[in-house]
């Protein structure tokens, strides 16, 4: 269907994302030429074109040059299907051959899970990029959720738990850098493994801009295991429910008390098998079963 400049121009200004302008992101280019010859301000004088056009052309920016943000090895850049790794070497070394060796683990039951890693990660010129198999975006530029979609997030994130904790290994690096969500899906992916450490051994690396989001035990005893991608995925959901301190005691008197306590449970003996069960339970018992779309 054929739109008018008015037209072209509300659905930009009222856009969230690149995504709700450009349908089609392979074909993104062919979409902006044609929006742009009809709403330039040097063409065209309705109220807002001089606004949307500045949007447009800054979607399309974000979309040829991506976004930046830091990670414990360095800058990352990413942009709709994939991400650029760059800084540190041997961190960025490291993470290729955890995931390389994770994706070792091949039975039938375990290809599930692959669905939680990137479809491919290659080093390029000292740099890393991660390609994926649908859009994705990091948990660190989105900030805020509502508790429909935190509520997904944090099942994903128990569900890979589980699954490295059963192949007996620890990601101790779960944060908002590191973990990538698919919007239209509902999916997430892990994007770095700088500190996958087996089960047990001395975790030796933990994630320094994060430190706050780890349990104290683990700078008493620092050894790997479940409990600590357990906590620190609760911080990242408190975080994306507006406690950025990750705490979420604060979110008592604002969210679903179940849900909070959930959070704020803090159990090292219990498999993250047994704390995925205890955390869908809870789900089903105070939340509808409903598939919310995500626009971002």
């Amino acid at each position: 269907m054929i739109k008018t400049p008015q037209q072209i121009i509300e659905l930009i200004i009222n856009a969230k994302s690149y995504v709700d302008v450009f349908e089609n992101l392979d074909n993104y280019d062919i979409t902006f030429t044609e929006y742009i010859k009809l709403i330039h301000p040097d063409l065209c004088k309705l109220p807002n074109a001089n606004d949307a056009t500045v949007k447009l052309n800054k979607f399309k920016t974000d979309i040829e040059k991506g976004k930046v943000y830091k990670d414990d090895a360095g800058i990352v850049t990413y942009f709709p299907f994939y991400c650029i790794m760059e800084g540190n070497s041997d961190l960025l070394r490291k993470s290729l051959s955890n995931y390389q060796m994770l994706l070792k683990f091949n039975s039938t039951d375990d290809l599930h899970f692959h669905k939680y890693l990137p479809k491919e990660m290659k080093m390029e010129n000292d740099k890393l990029k991660i390609s994926f198999e649908h859009r994705a975006v990091p948990l660190s530029s989105i900030k805020i959720l509502p508790q429909e979609h935190v509520n997904w997030v944090l099942s994903r994130l128990l569900e890979i738990i589980g699954w490295l904790e059963q192949k007996g290994y620890c990601h101790a690096g779960i944060n908002l850098d590191s973990v990538y969500i698919v919007p239209e899906t509902h999916g997430i992916i892990l994007t770095s493994f700088y500190h996958l450490t087996k089960e047990g051994q001395n975790l030796k690396t933990i994630s320094g801009r994060y430190k706050s989001f780890y349990p104290h035990v683990v700078f008493i005893q620092k050894t790997a295991g479940s409990f600590i991608d357990i906590e620190l995925s609760k911080r990242v959901a408190a975080f994306l429910l507006g406690d950025t301190s990750g705490n979420g005691t604060v979110l008592r008197k604002t969210h679903n008390i179940d849900f909070i306590n959930f959070l704020l449970t803090y159990d090292v003996k219990k498999s993250s098998f047994h704390i995925f069960k205890e955390y869908r339970n809870m789900l089903q018992k105070n939340f509808e079963k409903k598939f919310h779309k995500l626009n971002i």
